[in-house]
């Protein structure tokens, strides 16, 4: 009810276009402060620096495929942080905000206010907007995931088999570039496809389908099939030791479901309150998706294919990242895809839901 009552008291389309384009100019704003005098709010920006330094060949040791990447452009000549700096926010001002209300609302003209509040609460993120004041790959990498979600978007409208493999061809082959990008986002997106695919998820109970998900994850990792991701989240108490570790323990498959339930309050959603930023994120993210997630489960009969998509990716990744993530400032990060997964899925179930009632 409370993301119901929300979009319906969303002002006029006008209010709203003027609000972006007021977002628009603040955000150039910060961008060139952070451009001239950098900007650090959840910590030093190391990976940014990183990522610059081994590009211009300060550092020799590889961390991932971004840093190859960018690695790649200086050696051809095309790469400067700057140049870089202002492509990313460019995308994370203009490009995900639009690209994410085009998937939500699809036809623009008969639910506009939608369409533009959509794209005000995207640009109202604040995660988002402070990794797209760096050279960070997440705005690039959610860029892709919504262009996974928009040709996934146009295959279930394909009539012609022809088509449908073209599409299925370009969508599996972003996939495979967020799968070099964040290797568990890009198996998260495939398994979710492959999913979806095979099974349905409408026909069944909420509750039976969240208890046969406690139930399988449980004999997973009682029967050993994840320790691959213990193994990586051992890592955050040796290697990746930060001042924002949580310290959440998986040692018994007793104690299993308890500990993953506290795993999923405090990294998704945002049950820590370690400081005033801590709090403030946890009241301008976390409330929002908690509302979210309530609408969604409360009009799971107006779910449509992408929302069936959106959800079985919610868990799935989900699943993974808090299985194998035991650093806060990290959760923050990983999340954005799963709080814009349920962004998506409440303002096309209310847009579905409204156009079913004026019928």
């Amino acid at each position: 009810m409370i993301a119901s009552r929300v979009l319906g008291m969303c002002p006029d389309v006008r209010v709203l276009r003027g609000l972006f384009v007021i977002m628009l100019v603040l955000k150039s704003l910060v961008l060139f402060y952070a451009s001239v005098y950098g900007l650090a709010v959840f910590g030093e920006g190391n990976d940014a620096d990183y990522y610059h330094k081994y590009a211009s060949g300060e550092v020799t040791l590889l961390a991932n495929s971004w840093a190859a990447f960018l690695k790649w452009l200086n050696d051809i000549g095309c790469y400067s942080r700057e140049g870089m700096r202002f492509f990313m926010g460019t995308l994370g001002a203009v490009a995900v905000p639009f690209l994410a209300a085009a998937i939500a609302v699809r036809d623009k003209r008969t639910h506009p206010k939608e369409y533009w509040c959509v794209v005000l609460m995207v640009s109202l993120y604040p995660t988002l907007f402070y990794y797209a004041l760096d050279i960070y790959r997440d705005v690039l990498m959610c860029c892709l995931f919504l262009l996974v979600l928009f040709f996934l978007q146009v295959f279930y409208g394909a009539r012609l088999a022809l088509r449908k493999i073209a599409v299925l061809a370009v969508l599996l082959s972003i996939c495979g570039v967020l799968f070099l990008m964040r290797p568990y986002l890009g198996v998260s997106l495939l398994l979710s496809l492959i999913v979806m695919f095979l099974f349905g998820v409408r026909s069944l109970s909420l509750w039976v389908l969240g208890c046969c998900y406690i139930i399988l994850l449980n004999a997973l990792y009682a029967a050993g099939l994840l320790d691959s991701l213990m193994l990586y989240r051992s890592k955050f108490g040796v290697a990746l030791r930060g001042g924002s570790n949580l310290e959440i323990v998986f040692d018994s498959s007793y104690w299993f479901v308890p500990t993953f339930l506290k795993s999923v309050l405090v990294q998704l959603f945002g049950f820590y309150f370690q400081g005033f930023l801590a709090t403030l994120l946890f009241v301008v993210e976390s409330v929002p998706l908690i509302a979210g997630l309530v609408y969604t489960c409360r009009n799971w009969r107006f779910v449509d294919q992408l929302s069936k998509f959106l959800c079985v990716f919610f868990v799935i990744y989900g699943t993974i990242w808090l299985l194998g993530n035991d650093n806060m400032g990290t959760a923050v990060r990983l999340r954005i895809f799963n709080y814009i997964a349920v962004l998506l899925c409440v303002v096309s179930i209310y847009v579905r839901k409204k156009t079913i009632s004026n019928l």
